[in-house]
């Protein structure tokens, strides 16, 4: 299989957007009008396991998507369209394989030498 290939078809791509972008604006509106957290979140708990699950099952890091679906836990914060946004990124990554390249290479973490020797 060419690893430059994008995983994700534009088909793929519209629907989980949409699904995306419903969840969203769904929470938006719970948030600021009918003002409560839990119901919120009940759409985090549906929505965060599809869209990882989605993810790993075409062979996608989901690394992108998954710190933005950890953010819409908060309170407020969930109002925002950071899962779309989260998506989008995702998405585009899977596009584009020189960018893929960049973001995993400035995106690796290092172990720091000093932590590499046990204190005594």
């Amino acid at each position: 299989m060419d690893d430059n290939k994008p995983k994700i078809s534009p088909i793929e791509a519209i629907l989980m957007l949409m699904f995306v972008g419903l969840a969203d604006a769904a929470e938006f509106f719970f948030e600021f009008f009918i003002i409560t957290a839990w119901l919120s979140w009940i759409v985090d708990i549906i929505v965060f396991p599809v869209t990882q699950l989605w993810l790993r099952f075409k062979g996608i890091k989901g690394t992108y998507n998954l710190v933005s679906n950890l953010l819409e836990f908060l309170p407020l914060v969930s109002a925002l369209p950071l899962r779309t946004a989260g998506m989008i990124v995702t998405i585009i990554i899977d596009r584009n394989p020189k960018l893929k390249e960049k973001v995993e290479k400035y995106a690796s973490v290092k172990k720091p030498a000093a932590a590499a020797k046990p204190i005594k």
